[in-house]
């Protein structure tokens, strides 16, 4: 007797996980691909992994324990990037191409910083910082912003906004410097682009907060005010009255005011 064993595989490999993820956002110059293959019965064949950018093949390894593909180059573009998988196993089972798109941004956003609308200068520790910021047509779009008053130090992230209140200088006389970068979605950075403005000092700033504006529904109202200083004393005054004795509470209330 003679005895025959035949493998019969007529099952193609399956792709259990890939990376970057479908409609991820980068910012690498050079990103990497990588995904997990699996074929039960014949076993993957490394020769038929490729793996293409924008229809262009990368360069890849596979590791027959693990079984992950990685692959780096290609012909990357800033903006959506095209990446197809194709695999098979050793019985020629070839695994429908898997594809998905990915956005690579690589170049950081620029601005422009205004401090008080271009004032020549203040007499307030406190200013508003007017940004504007664009992050070219394929960008990722700008997310926020690094502010400082020093162009190595002290940069503090915020999100992006247009106009940034109560932007505290440094307390002392003289021309002042306020510096900014630009973070888009994908984590470019711009370099910092900066206004200057000067400060004159004089005495503290008091911002009223909240209170009604306009029309009252009620003969008692109550407003509130803070000093951006800091350790401030106030006195109020409603219409043509006295000022009141000075105190360090932030809010005051008036009934029966007049219709």
């Amino acid at each position: 007797p003679i005895s025959i064993e035949l493998w019969v595989d007529t099952t193609p490999p399956v792709i259990l996980a890939y990376a970057p993820a479908p409609s991820a956002l980068l910012s690498s110059l050079q990103p990497t691909v990588s995904a997990t293959v699996s074929d039960g019965a014949s076993g993957v064949a490394a020769s038929s992994l490729r793996v293409l950018v924008n229809g262009s093949a990368m360069s890849s390894t596979f590791n027959q324990t693990t079984g992950v593909v990685s692959a780096a180059g290609g012909s990357w573009k800033d903006g959506s990037n095209s990446i197809e998988l194709r695999a098979a196993d050793e019985a020629s089972n070839a695994a429908t191409p898997l594809v998905w798109s990915v956005t690579l941004d690589t170049q950081p956003p620029s601005g422009t910083i205004l401090i008080n609308a271009n004032a020549q200068l203040t007499t307030s520790v406190h200013v508003s910082l007017q940004l504007s910021a664009d992050d070219g047509t394929v960008g990722s779009g700008v997310k926020g912003i690094r502010l400082s008053n020093d162009a190595l130090t002290g940069f503090v992230e915020e999100p992006y906004v247009a106009v940034r209140s109560l932007w505290r200088l440094n307390a002392m006389r003289g021309m002042q410097r306020v510096y900014v970068k630009f973070v888009d979605k994908a984590g470019n950075e711009s370099a910092p682009v900066s206004d200057d403005i000067e400060l004159v000092l004089l005495s503290p700033e008091t911002v009223i907060t909240t209170g009604p504006a306009g029309f009252a529904p009620e003969r008692t109202v109550s407003f509130a005010y803070m000093c951006p200083e800091g350790d401030c004393l106030f006195s109020y005054a409603f219409d043509n009255e006295g000022w009141s004795e000075w105190s360090a509470d932030a809010s005051a209330t008036k009934a029966d005011i007049p219709y």
